[in-house]
């Protein structure tokens, strides 16, 4: 008895832990391509702040 109610509760549970991790996932690519982003676009910066002053 005890052991069924915890398999549903885990089946019950195993799509929603799912989702939260592919969303943690996403959001931690997200947030690291936007920073690589930032700090190639600072480093091309400062190679033109050289090349135009």
């Amino acid at each position: 008895m005890i052991f069924s109610l915890l398999f549903y509760l885990y089946s019950f549970c195993l799509p929603f832990v799912f989702i939260f991790s592919a969303l943690f996932l996403s959001i931690f690519v997200i947030f690291d391509v936007i920073f690589s982003c930032i700090r190639i676009y600072h480093k091309f910066s400062e190679k033109y702040k050289t090349l135009f002053v």
